[in-house]
């Protein structure tokens, strides 16, 4: 019976499914759509209750972080020799293992976690998904904003809020209200008041609005 791989491709199931091919062990792949929040269903929840990826299932053996995969893969498939049987060597490859897990995961996985090193299994992504963005986290000050493309579709709508630009001059307004208002519509022209010598309102192409502003 060959072993099941639970996975979505942009997270750490790349590390076993890299693992299981060096090895060159056949297993089935069985999508799992963290988009379409199919790792919060029942019958994944009684495969893994943390509702997490990847989770390795051989016979019935059901195991789940990634690290621990990759090691009882490498210690089933021995003859392999992907890690060595010396007990200084494996030490060796233990430290480096925890490293890059623990130091070098984060920095890498910004890069990786919106791409993957194969086509994605039929089904894995709804139709128009395939460039969408997971995750993305911005610094703004001390507050870190997370967004995500999640399940977005049709015309984006923005409501509720603008964003504010203080510029030092009327020059480098002009231009920026020029540039966002370029494929979007201007709310409020650009012009002296009480408070500003030149203030204006505009929503840009995607909808966002914003404010304009010089310093007074």
């Amino acid at each position: 019976m060959k072993m099941k791989l639970y996975e979505f491709a942009p997270t750490r199931s790349i590390r076993v499914r890299w693992t299981l091919q060096e090895l060159g062990v056949g297993y089935e792949s069985i999508p799992v759509n963290l988009v379409a929040d199919e790792h919060r269903r029942p019958e994944f929840l009684r495969i893994n209750p943390a509702g997490k990826l990847p989770v390795l299932v051989d016979g019935d053996l059901v195991l789940t972080e990634s690290v621990a995969i990759v090691l009882y893969l490498a210690d089933k498939y021995s003859d392999r020799r992907l890690i060595p049987t010396d007990l200084k060597e494996r030490a060796r490859v233990n430290r480096w293992l925890l490293f890059a897990a623990t130091e070098l995961e984060q920095p890498l996985w910004r890069i990786s976690r919106h791409t993957s090193p194969e086509p994605h299994p039929p089904g894995m992504l709804p139709p128009g998904s395939e460039n969408k963005i997971m995750h993305v986290s911005l610094r703004v000050g001390e507050t870190t904003v997370m967004a995500s493309d999640g399940r977005c579709t049709g015309q984006s709508d923005f409501q509720g809020f603008s964003l504010s630009i203080t510029v030092a001059d009327e020059a480098d307004a002009d231009r920026k209200f020029a540039a966002l208002a370029d494929g979007g519509q201007v709310q409020m022209p650009l012009a002296k008041t009480f408070w500003s010598p030149r203030f204006g309102m505009v929503a840009d192409r995607f909808g966002v609005g914003w404010m304009v502003s010089v310093m007074p």
